[in-house]
């Protein structure tokens, strides 16, 4: 075991046994691969880590992420919480303190209220019309995504890119 690391962190998942007492359990399942989840609240979650740059492996959906999600995803449907995520992503927060963003970067807290949600969807739309604004006709037909996953990807990174660019690419 790791020094000063609790056992939870290092694959460990606390379970009471039947009799009452508390044991460690060795967590072998293995995450999702990305994009092969039908689970709204887990693409979300997916989306909201790429676009943020976070490392999967230490960023969990758990129980509050999940509630919060949810009820967004009841509220607005799929393709408008991506949208907020996409849009909290591109978000200028630089006049904000460093805690202050990244406390507003976190899903639970800026999909927890409609107001919120509102204003992550209009940065997303900002967001949008600029990474698709074409410059030549050529340009205007690349700009949509196809069903092909590399273009889908590459539209994806370039969603990314501009957010962070956006954003002014600093902290979350």
């Amino acid at each position: 075991m790791a020094e000063g690391r609790p056992p939870q962190a290092q694959g460990f998942r606390r379970e009471l046994m039947s009799t009452g007492a508390r044991q460690l359990r060795l967590v072998t399942e293995p995450p999702p691969q990305p994009h092969t989840t039908t689970d709204p609240a887990r693409m979300v979650f997916d989306h909201w880590v790429f676009m943020f740059g976070l490392m999967p492996a230490r960023t969990k959906l758990d129980d509050e992420r999940r509630k919060v999600i949810n009820q967004a995803l009841l509220l607005y449907g799929l393709d408008l919480v991506l949208l907020a995520v996409e849009g909290m992503a591109a978000a200028p927060l630089g006049d904000k303190p460093e805690s202050m963003r990244l406390a507003m970067r976190e899903i639970s807290w800026f999909l927890a209220g409609a107001k919120r949600v509102e204003s992550c969807l209009r940065y997303g739309d900002d967001l949008h019309a600029v990474v698709n604004m074409p410059v030549s006709s050529a340009q205007a037909e690349a700009a949509a995504p196809a069903a092909d996953p590399a273009a889908v990807r590459a539209h994806k990174e370039r969603l990314k890119a501009m957010a962070d660019q956006m954003r002014g690419a600093h902290g979350r």
